[in-house]
């Protein structure tokens, strides 16, 4: 084989791997629209996801210490709603709201610590856009900040305004939220597992 032939030989198998990487994403992206919410502030907005029976997982830092402030959570098909502060643990940086209305989609929670490797979709606002949907991978393993503050690593797309949208596995379960970015120019995304949020819906009942 000549090396030109090589040459093309080689770009092929790097596309055709390419095409499988991607079509392997997009079968693993999972559909939740419904699910996903907009929640907006008096400074500002986040996201949030819908665990049923009008209950909403989103991040503390989210809503905010004051809970006082104005807030209201919009659905993907235009609804607004007004949600009930139910709890909020600043250690974890989790929320839990509750909003009255049927008819928003359900996303069940998987109270486990997702696997380096695993392919998950983060549902969310970043920025100036609204429910938007990035695909990418667990990078690391979870690390603990605080008594309750443990996070995990994405390869994946964050900005602000995605913060407390829901973090979705291959089989379309709830296994965390996202929560920041740390680092500078380059972001690495954190998010809060799905046993987190478990452990602090289970001591608040």
């Amino acid at each position: 084989m000549t090396t030109k032939g090589a040459l093309v030989l080689f770009l092929g198998s790097l596309v055709f791997a390419f095409g499988v990487f991607v079509l392997n994403l997009s079968a693993a992206r999972p559909n939740i629209s419904g699910a996903a919410l907009y929640i907006q502030t008096s400074t500002g907005h986040g996201s949030g996801v819908h665990i049923g029976n009008g209950y909403i997982i989103t991040a503390q830092h989210v809503i905010g210490a004051d809970k006082a402030s104005t807030i209201l959570v919009k659905t993907d098909d235009g609804r607004i709603l007004s949600p009930e502060i139910m709890w909020a643990n600043q250690d974890a940086d989790v929320a839990l709201l509750h909003v009255a209305g049927d008819g928003i989609a359900v996303r069940q929670i998987e109270c486990r610590d997702p696997k380096v490797g695993d392919i998950i979709t983060t549902y969310g606002s970043p920025l100036d856009l609204t429910f938007q949907a990035f695909t990418g991978r667990i990078s690391g393993a979870i690390a603990k900040q605080s008594i309750l503050g443990y996070v995990q690593p994405y390869d994946i797309t964050f900005a602000p305004g995605m913060s407390g949208g829901g973090v979705i596995d291959a089989n379309g379960r709830l296994v965390g939220i996202a929560r920041a970015t740390a680092g500078g120019g380059l972001a690495i995304g954190l998010g809060v597992p799905g046993s987190t949020i478990c452990l602090l819906m289970g001591m608040a009942r």
